[in-house]
C-alpha cells in the first residue's frame, strides 16, 4: 500500500508547473539517451568506415571535423524537435485518467 501512495499523491498534484516540467523532462531525457547511444555507436563506425574508404576517395580529407560536428548537431536538433510534441502531450495528460485506464 505504501508503494502505491507516492504515485497517487503525485497524480493528484498533476496541475502544478513543476510536475509538468518533470514529466516533460523525463520524456526528453528518454529521447536523448537513445540519441546519445546512437551517436556513441555511430561515430566510431564513421571513423572506421572513413579509414576504410580513404583509398577510394580522391582529394578528400580523411576525417573532416566540421562536417562531423554539423552532422551531430543537426541530429541533436532534429531529436529535440521530434521529442517536443510527445513531451508536451505527456505533460498535458491527466495522470488519474491514465492510472484508471491501466
Amino acid at each position: 500500500m505504501l508503494l502505491r501512495a507516492k504515485p497517487m499523491r503525485s497524480a493528484y498534484d498533476w496541475r502544478s508547473a513543476q510536475n509538468r516540467m518533470n514529466i516533460a523532462g523525463l520524456v526528453m531525457r528518454g529521447a536523448f539517451v537513445q540519441v546519445c547511444i546512437g551517436l556513441a555507436l555511430g561515430i566510431p563506425c564513421v571513423i572506421a568506415l572513413a579509414k576504410a574508404l580513404s583509398s577510394s576517395l580522391y582529394h578528400v580529407a580523411l576525417l573532416d571535423p566540421s562536417a562531423l560536428a554539423i552532422a551531430v548537431g543537426s541530429l541533436l536538433i532534429g531529436a529535440f524537435i521530434a521529442s517536443i510534441v510527445p513531451a508536451y502531450r505527456a505533460a498535458r495528460i491527466d495522470p488519474i485518467r491514465s492510472l484508471h485506464a491501466q
